[in-house]
Protein backbone atom coordinates (compact mmCIF):
# COMPACT_ATOMS: atom_id res chain seq x y z
CA UNK A 1 0.00 0.00 0.00
CA UNK A 2 1.59 3.21 -1.07
CA UNK A 3 1.75 6.37 0.87
CA UNK A 4 -0.93 8.17 -1.15
CA UNK A 5 -3.37 5.36 -0.63
CA UNK A 6 -2.58 5.24 3.05
CA UNK A 7 -3.03 8.97 3.29
CA UNK A 8 -6.35 8.67 1.41
CA UNK A 9 -7.56 5.97 3.83
CA UNK A 10 -6.53 8.02 6.82
CA UNK A 11 -8.26 11.06 5.36
CA UNK A 12 -11.42 9.03 4.66
CA UNK A 13 -11.35 7.64 8.18
CA UNK A 14 -10.77 11.13 9.58
CA UNK A 15 -13.70 12.49 7.52
CA UNK A 16 -15.86 9.58 8.71
CA UNK A 17 -14.94 10.36 12.34
CA UNK A 18 -15.67 14.07 11.76
CA UNK A 19 -18.99 13.14 10.18
CA UNK A 20 -19.89 10.98 13.20
CA UNK A 21 -18.87 13.76 15.59
CA UNK A 22 -20.87 16.30 13.58
CA UNK A 23 -23.94 14.06 13.48
CA UNK A 24 -23.72 13.43 17.21
CA UNK A 25 -23.20 17.13 17.80
CA UNK A 26 -26.01 17.99 15.36
CA UNK A 27 -28.38 15.49 16.99
CA UNK A 28 -27.47 16.91 20.39
CA UNK A 29 -28.20 20.42 19.14
CA UNK A 30 -31.49 19.27 17.61
CA UNK A 31 -32.46 17.50 20.82
CA UNK A 32 -31.42 20.48 22.93
CA UNK A 33 -33.31 22.83 20.61
CA UNK A 34 -36.49 20.77 20.85
CA UNK A 35 -36.10 20.51 24.61
CA UNK A 36 -35.69 24.29 24.77
CA UNK A 37 -38.76 24.81 22.58
CA UNK A 38 -40.85 22.50 24.78
CA UNK A 39 -39.62 24.06 28.03
CA UNK A 40 -40.26 27.55 26.63
CA UNK A 41 -43.78 26.56 25.55
CA UNK A 42 -44.48 25.13 29.01
CA UNK A 43 -43.16 28.28 30.69
CA UNK A 44 -45.26 30.49 28.41
CA UNK A 45 -48.37 28.36 29.13
CA UNK A 46 -47.67 28.41 32.88
CA UNK A 47 -47.10 32.18 32.80
CA UNK A 48 -50.31 32.64 30.84
CA UNK A 49 -52.27 30.54 33.35
CA UNK A 50 -50.79 32.42 36.31
CA UNK A 51 -51.47 35.74 34.58
CA UNK A 52 -55.08 34.73 33.94
CA UNK A 53 -55.49 33.60 37.56
CA UNK A 54 -53.99 36.88 38.77
CA UNK A 55 -56.31 38.92 36.54
CA UNK A 56 -59.31 36.90 37.79
CA UNK A 57 -58.21 37.50 41.40
CA UNK A 58 -57.87 41.25 40.75
CA UNK A 59 -61.28 41.27 39.05
CA UNK A 60 -62.92 39.53 42.04
CA UNK A 61 -61.20 41.93 44.45
CA UNK A 62 -62.35 44.94 42.41
CA UNK A 63 -65.90 43.55 42.28
CA UNK A 64 -65.88 42.98 46.02
CA UNK A 65 -64.57 46.50 46.77
CA UNK A 66 -67.16 48.04 44.42
CA UNK A 67 -69.98 46.07 46.07
CA UNK A 68 -68.78 47.11 49.55
CA UNK A 69 -68.74 50.73 48.41
CA UNK A 70 -72.28 50.38 47.06
CA UNK A 71 -73.39 48.76 50.30
CA UNK A 72 -71.95 51.66 52.30
CA UNK A 73 -73.84 54.10 50.06
CA UNK A 74 -77.07 52.10 50.32
CA UNK A 75 -76.82 52.17 54.11
CA UNK A 76 -75.70 55.80 54.37
CA UNK A 77 -77.94 58.19 56.36
CA UNK A 78 -79.19 59.92 53.19
CA UNK A 79 -80.11 56.68 51.44
CA UNK A 80 -81.70 55.22 54.59
CA UNK A 81 -83.88 58.35 54.78
CA UNK A 82 -84.84 57.87 51.11
CA UNK A 83 -85.62 54.19 51.72
CA UNK A 84 -87.83 55.11 54.70
CA UNK A 85 -89.68 57.72 52.63
CA UNK A 86 -90.18 55.13 49.91
CA UNK A 87 -91.52 52.62 52.45
CA UNK A 88 -93.91 55.21 53.89
CA UNK A 89 -95.20 56.05 50.42
CA UNK A 90 -95.63 52.37 49.53
CA UNK A 91 -97.42 51.81 52.84
CA UNK A 92 -99.84 54.69 52.32
CA UNK A 93 -101.00 53.37 48.92
CA UNK A 94 -100.80 56.83 47.37
CA UNK A 95 -102.12 57.75 43.94
CA UNK A 96 -98.60 57.48 42.51
CA UNK A 97 -98.74 53.73 43.12
CA UNK A 98 -102.11 53.39 41.47
CA UNK A 99 -100.79 55.35 38.48
CA UNK A 100 -97.50 53.45 38.66
CA UNK A 101 -95.40 56.62 38.54
CA UNK A 102 -92.62 57.14 41.11
CA UNK A 103 -92.62 60.31 43.17
CA UNK A 104 -89.44 62.25 44.10
CA UNK A 105 -89.19 60.26 47.34
CA UNK A 106 -88.61 57.04 45.40
CA UNK A 107 -86.23 58.29 42.70
CA UNK A 108 -83.02 58.11 44.78
CA UNK A 109 -83.62 54.39 45.41
CA UNK A 110 -84.45 53.76 41.74
CA UNK A 111 -81.36 55.69 40.62
CA UNK A 112 -79.17 53.69 42.99
CA UNK A 113 -80.59 50.35 41.82
CA UNK A 114 -80.16 51.43 38.19
CA UNK A 115 -76.48 52.05 38.81
CA UNK A 116 -76.08 48.65 40.51
CA UNK A 117 -77.86 47.04 37.55
CA UNK A 118 -75.48 48.74 35.10
CA UNK A 119 -72.47 47.52 37.09
CA UNK A 120 -73.90 43.99 37.04
CA UNK A 121 -74.54 44.14 33.32
CA UNK A 122 -70.98 45.29 32.66
CA UNK A 123 -69.52 42.62 34.97
CA UNK A 124 -68.13 45.23 37.37
CA UNK A 125 -69.84 43.56 40.33
CA UNK A 126 -70.65 39.90 40.87
CA UNK A 127 -74.25 39.14 39.89
CA UNK A 128 -75.01 36.62 42.64
CA UNK A 129 -73.88 38.90 45.47
CA UNK A 130 -75.70 41.92 44.07
CA UNK A 131 -78.79 39.79 43.49
CA UNK A 132 -78.81 38.64 47.12
CA UNK A 133 -78.24 42.17 48.45
CA UNK A 134 -80.80 44.04 46.34
CA UNK A 135 -83.30 41.57 44.87
CA UNK A 136 -86.12 42.51 47.28
CA UNK A 137 -85.89 46.19 46.25
CA UNK A 138 -85.73 45.44 42.54
CA UNK A 139 -88.73 43.09 42.67
CA UNK A 140 -90.90 45.49 44.69
CA UNK A 141 -89.96 48.56 42.66
CA UNK A 142 -90.47 46.76 39.37
CA UNK A 143 -93.83 45.42 40.54
CA UNK A 144 -94.99 48.93 41.46
CA UNK A 145 -93.31 51.05 38.78
CA UNK A 146 -92.05 48.65 36.11
CA UNK A 147 -94.57 49.74 33.48
CA UNK A 148 -93.48 53.35 33.85
CA UNK A 149 -89.74 52.54 33.92
CA UNK A 150 -89.94 50.29 30.87
CA UNK A 151 -91.70 52.81 28.63
CA UNK A 152 -89.78 53.25 25.33
CA UNK A 153 -88.79 56.83 26.22
CA UNK A 154 -87.05 55.57 29.41
CA UNK A 155 -85.41 52.39 28.06
CA UNK A 156 -82.02 54.08 27.72
CA UNK A 157 -82.15 55.25 31.32
CA UNK A 158 -83.59 52.12 32.96
CA UNK A 159 -82.76 49.39 30.43
CA UNK A 160 -80.10 47.92 32.72
CA UNK A 161 -82.57 47.77 35.61
CA UNK A 162 -85.08 45.94 33.42
CA UNK A 163 -82.32 43.59 32.23
CA UNK A 164 -81.33 42.92 35.86
CA UNK A 165 -84.91 42.16 36.88
CA UNK A 166 -85.24 39.74 33.94
CA UNK A 167 -81.97 38.02 34.84
CA UNK A 168 -83.13 37.68 38.44
CA UNK A 169 -86.33 36.03 37.21
CA UNK A 170 -84.29 33.17 35.73
CA UNK A 171 -82.20 32.52 38.86
CA UNK A 172 -83.31 31.01 42.16
CA UNK A 173 -82.34 33.05 45.17
CA UNK A 174 -82.39 32.76 48.96
CA UNK A 175 -83.57 36.39 49.16
CA UNK A 176 -86.83 37.07 51.03
CA UNK A 177 -88.59 38.20 47.82
CA UNK A 178 -87.34 35.61 45.40
CA UNK A 179 -89.71 36.27 42.47
CA UNK A 180 -92.21 38.68 40.97
CA UNK A 181 -94.95 36.38 42.22
CA UNK A 182 -93.80 36.64 45.82
CA UNK A 183 -93.39 40.42 45.43
CA UNK A 184 -97.08 40.60 44.46
CA UNK A 185 -98.22 38.94 47.72
CA UNK A 186 -99.61 41.63 50.04
CA UNK A 187 -98.14 40.12 53.23
CA UNK A 188 -94.67 40.04 51.57
CA UNK A 189 -95.04 43.69 50.58
CA UNK A 190 -96.23 44.58 54.08
CA UNK A 191 -93.23 42.83 55.62
CA UNK A 192 -90.84 44.62 53.24
CA UNK A 193 -92.46 48.01 53.91
CA UNK A 194 -92.34 47.47 57.67
CA UNK A 195 -88.64 46.51 57.57
CA UNK A 196 -87.74 49.55 55.48
CA UNK A 197 -89.89 51.97 57.48
CA UNK A 198 -88.21 50.85 60.71
CA UNK A 199 -84.63 51.37 59.53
Amino acid sequence: MNQAMLLSLILCEFLHILEQIFLKFYNSITLATWALVIVTALLVFDGSQKGREQRERWKREDQSRRLQSLDLRFNSPGMIAARKRMANELGEKKLSQILGKPTPEIWPVIAFLSQVAQFCKEGLIEFTEADFAYRDYVMIIWLKYGSFLSEPSRRGQFGALEWWKEEMSHVTSPAAIDSELSAAASFVQDDFIEREANL
